[in-house]
């Protein structure tokens, strides 16, 4: 985060007496920071091994052999093993070879084992198959060897259809398609071709006979909670039971209950088959999907939800959870994942499956969610966003389709598409950088509802900058009327920070450190206007960041300033607009200066002290003069928490 030179007075005096520390406790001796792999990827035959080199890079700038130093390991033994770098191939296949170091986030290669034989004969199946009007079929090449051993190779056949009439096929992939237009009972012969051998079976053109459609939910859930997210999958049920792709375009609708009762939860298709839904409102909706005359329905309950896990952030090195109780102090049994880099944000991917981080060097990573757990398994590798390693944020979109972070040094708005594993990769024109897309060191991004709109805080001429998002691949671009591309968060003194979007969606509120609060609705189109601005609010000294109460009725306002922390509590009016203080602001720890949040239910707010190595809860109350505003908190305070400076919630039905 871009701060100015009041912000981070203690954090820079700390960052000094370390160093001291340092220079005064040490031999001054290179800390190792990465190691690699070479080669990345090899192949050889079984029982002739292979040889992998790693090598060590440290914080001087030198490197050094690292083979005999690190862990090595082979995520399919049964393909090869690996001792010392050294592979034994034991079966055709492909495994990742796998060096390990503490301290690093390790490296891998790819080791592809092939068979030493004579390939002799080729067989396709299967042979023959009668497939529908607008089907589809997989055919499958197998190869067998001179030592009577086989192996897949259908993506390695070069595959022809001699009656494309009848049926094309996939000349590298082997899957078979019957157009709608052909003749039934006409038959193609399909031929696979494979270092010299030829093998064929007949595909006979069947009558379309779907029976029925039917819709399957990815994760196979019935209920969401707000915020969460599924996606359903439409498709053709034949007589002989098999699935299809819909050779219609698929018409998705959903009814909410009562009738009347909208907003419930928003969708898009993405494929035409498939559609994303993503909770918003407690209630029961009945999706539709319509394939010309065939429909079928699931029906989702949206529930409120609860916090299960807590994660938070230490900047000094580790990602700790915690799981959520339901009376005071909310956070218990804190576990640690002490080989993680200092991440300074994550964001829970809707489905509840993955979570994404970004450290303190500029990296992304991605981590799978153990249900029953909590516990965090990175996935993939570290995805560089940033070159100069300034502090990052996060979002995801309420679909999970897209992951954004933020450079505040680097001027610039990275996309992701998240994959079927939650691994990511670049969506087109990423990153998004500098003048041309209205960006002067951007900090917080919020994605509206629909999944339609992006918004950039912009710490260094004090707006935000609006995007529109491309569903179909995650691309930005700017909104159009220019005067829509960036708005003035207040006075051109003021530097806006963090950001949060109501429960409905409608509104937008960014915390200035000039201890106003900004005020935005949403129009159409995704234009932002002015609401108003909170004026300085008396006895604040550095406001940072601020989060609204479930039902829509409380803002609660963090600051940063003095000796210690503290949240003020606001009450938000009709139209979104932000009224008068409720209670007195409460004391929070040292230096909170990112995170506040809210669990589901509206029962505790939390913030992370990083000056004091705490975590603060909050309880809401319930009743009295002072209802909405917040009881005295309790510290989090133990062994693992260190510098932390996020706190995020993994909330579920």
């Amino acid at each position: 985060m871009r701060r100015s030179s009041r912000h981070f007075t203690l954090a820079a005096l700390a960052l000094v007496c370390v160093v001291i520390l340092a220079a005064c406790c040490s031999t001054n001796t290179p800390v190792l920071r990465y190691i690699t792999i070479s080669p990345t990827s090899q192949s050889t035959t079984v029982g002739t091994p292979a040889t992998f080199t790693a090598t060590a890079y440290y914080s001087d700038g030198s490197t050094a052999p690292a083979t005999s130093l690190v862990t090595w390991s082979s995520s399919a033994p049964s393909v090869a093993t690996v001792t010392g770098g050294v592979c034994n191939p034991l079966t055709v296949g492909t495994t990742t070879i796998s060096a390990a170091a503490a301290g690093t986030p390790g490296a891998t290669a790819t080791l592809t084992v092939t068979n030493p034989a004579t390939p002799v004969s080729l067989a396709v199946t299967p042979a023959p198959i009668t497939v529908p009007l607008g089907g589809t079929q997989q055919f499958t090449a197998t190869v067998t060897f001179s030592d009577d051993s086989t192996q897949d190779v259908t993506t390695s056949s070069a595959w022809s259809s001699a009656t494309t009439s009848a049926a094309t096929i996939g000349a590298a992939t082997g899957l078979a398609s019957v157009p709608t237009t052909a003749t039934v009972g006409t038959t193609s012969v399909i031929t696979a071709t494979y270092s010299g051998l030829t093998a064929s079976a007949n595909l006979t053109v069947g009558a379309a006979a779907p029976a029925s459609l039917q819709i399957t939910a990815t994760p196979n859930v019935t209920s969401l909670a707000i915020g969460n997210s599924v996606t359903l999958l439409a498709q053709e049920v034949y007589s002989d039971s098999t699935l299809h792709i819909p050779a219609n375009v698929v018409v998705w609708t959903n009814t909410p209950t009562p009738t009347g009762a909208t907003g419930l939860v928003t969708q898009t298709a993405n494929n035409s088959d498939t559609s994303d839904v993503s909770g918003i409102l407690a209630g029961n909706t009945t999706i539709t999907a319509a394939d010309g005359s065939l429909t079928a329905s699931v029906t989702l309950t949206v529930v409120t939800g609860v916090a299960k896990y807590a994660y938070v952030s230490n900047n000094g090195g580790s990602l700790e959870w915690y799981t959520v109780g339901t009376t005071s102090p909310y956070l218990n049994t804190p576990q640690t994942n002490s080989s993680t880099l200092g991440p300074w944000q994550s964001v829970i991917h809707p489905s509840g499956q993955y979570l994404y981080y970004v450290d303190i060097l500029g990296n992304l990573f991605a981590a799978t969610v153990t249900p029953g757990t909590g516990a965090t398994t990175l996935v993939g590798s570290s995805t560089v966003i940033g070159a100069s390693g300034n502090f990052y944020f996060v979002a995801v979109d309420p679909y999970g389709r897209f992951v954004y972070a933020s450079s505040d040094g680097d001027n610039q708005i990275s996309g992701f598409a998240v994959q079927s594993d939650g691994t990511l990769t670049p969506v087109p024109g990423s990153p998004f950088v500098g003048a041309a897309f209205n960006l002067s060191s951007p900090e917080c991004l919020i994605i509206d509802r629909t999944g339609s709109y992006l918004y950039a805080t912009n710490n260094g001429n004090a707006t935000v900058s609006a995007y529109s998002i491309n569903p179909a691949n995650g691309a930005l671009t700017t909104l159009l009327p220019s005067s829509n591309a960036t708005i003035p968060t207040g006075t051109a003194a003021s530097t806006p920070e963090l950001a949060t979007l109501d429960p409905t969606g409608k509104y937008i509120y960014v915390a200035n450190d000039d201890n106003t609060i900004a005020e935005f609705s949403i129009g159409s189109g995704g234009a932002l206007t002015s609401i108003g601005n909170v004026p300085a609010i008396s006895g604040a000294s550095d406001t940072v960041s601020v989060v609204v109460h479930p039902s829509g009725s409380y803002l609660y306002v963090l600051d940063a300033g003095g000796a210690t922390g503290q949240v003020f509590t606001f009450a938000i009016g009709t139209g979104g607009v932000i009224g008068s203080q409720i209670g007195s602001a409460v004391p929070a720890g040292v230096n909170p200066i990112t995170s506040i949040v809210i669990d589901p239910t509206g029962t505790f707010v939390a913030t992370a002290n990083q000056g004091d190595n705490t975590v603060s809860v909050f309880p809401v109350l319930t009743s009295g003069t002072g209802t909405g505003s917040l009881g005295a908190a309790s510290l989090i305070s133990d062994p693992n928490l260190n510098t932390p400076t996020y706190v995020t919630l993994y909330n579920a039905p």
